[in-house]
């Protein structure tokens, strides 16, 4: 990985590390769990040649990282199909019985995404949970594993279950021995986009985690956007916030649209929507605004990073949040490892 593609802020002072990792992924890394392991792998070990692995090392990997697995050990034309609309097709038709009692069982507006995402969700979860599991017991670290959309997960025995209820954009945090921890993060606040398939979690029951470098809350992309979900962390007793996020805009230099799929806050500028760019937004109405007025001290967000079934997934700017001070850094067009030492 080139070196453009490594960011270090801040200095070792022995409190432990967040490091957010943003692999390049394309639809071939998906294509199994032993090459979607070795895409996160290389990234880990970019950060592992330069110390940033410890104990006390907090790792962040984008939204939805997990949910394009429901794609693992399809037919090769799966991932040469030109669209992601396509690849579904491809799926549905490889399994057409299954697919049917998945469609049956959906209830959302977009029913037959809702189908494709049910029907793999048990391979999805065991594929995941493997993962990271194995990355976090070999490099002893506590992993944030991005996000991916299950049906009503739960932690039962060690094991990510999956139910017969709705789906949701769901968080799934790993000690450094790679055992899970029992409660999972249900984005409380889907997008529009994800409000067709995806059902809202609740801010009020967002978990907080024991971690070695301190306790730790994650909000899913949008949630970081929204007071209520730092009034829960905030009680909580979190010191740290960690972002995972997928962006579907084309850029972040046009107008901001305002809040997608709910009304704004009541603290909002109105006037500001339709004036200011998406990434001014972020910096005022995200992380990097919101985070400093919390009074929860340090974060990070980083962004989904591919090229998948014909999507550019490049845009979005990395967060870091270190004593109080934002900081918006550079994009990167490729991989990428955010170090930030607290």
């Amino acid at each position: 990985m080139p070196d453009k593609h490594l960011v270090e802020l801040g200095t070792d002072r022995g409190r432990g590390n967040l490091l957010g990792a943003q692999p390049f992924l394309r639809p071939m890394n998906y294509s199994s769990g032993a090459r979607f392991r070795a895409c996160m792998d290389a990234v880990l070990d970019a950060a592992a040649a330069r110390g940033w692995l410890r104990p006390d090392t907090l790792v962040l990997f984008p939204e939805h990282i997990g949910t394009f697995l429901a794609a693992a050990d399809g037919k090769p034309s799966m991932y040469t199909a030109p669209t992601l609309s396509a690849c579904g097709r491809i799926a549905a038709l490889s399994a057409p019985a299954q697919y049917l009692r998945a469609l049956l069982r959906s209830r959302s507006a977009d029913r037959l995404t809702e189908a494709l995402l049910r029907m793999k969700a048990a391979s999805t979860a065991r594929i995941y949970q493997e993962t990271f599991a194995s990355l976090a017991a070999r490099r002893g670290i506590t992993i944030a594993a991005g996000s991916v959309a299950l049906p009503s997960p739960s932690v039962k025995d060690g094991r990510i279950v999956c139910g017969g209820g709705p789906l949701y954009n769901a968080s799934f945090v790993f000690r450094p021995d790679g055992s899970l921890h029992e409660i999972p993060v249900l984005k409380a606040y889907p997008t529009s986009e994800e409000l067709r398939y995806i059902a809202p979690g609740r801010a009020a029951d967002l978990p907080v985690f024991e971690t070695p470098a301190g306790r730790m809350g994650v909000l899913i992309c949008a949630d970081a956007w929204f007071p209520e979900c730092y009034a829960r962390m905030r009680k909580a007793g979190a010191r740290i916030i960690l972002t995972p996020s997928f962006s579907e805009e084309k850029s972040w230099e046009g107008s901001w649209r305002g809040y997608s799929g709910w009304p704004n806050p009541p603290d909002v500028d109105s006037s500001d929507i339709g004036k200011i760019s998406q990434q001014e937004a972020v910096d005022r109405y995200a992380l990097g605004g919101r985070l400093p007025a919390s009074g929860i001290p340090s974060g990070l967000m980083v962004c989904f990073r591919g090229e998948i079934w014909g999507w550019n997934v490049t845009c979005g700017q990395p967060v870091a949040v270190l004593d109080g001070q934002a900081r918006t850094l550079p994009s990167s067009a490729g991989a990428a490892v955010i170090n930030a030492w607290l």
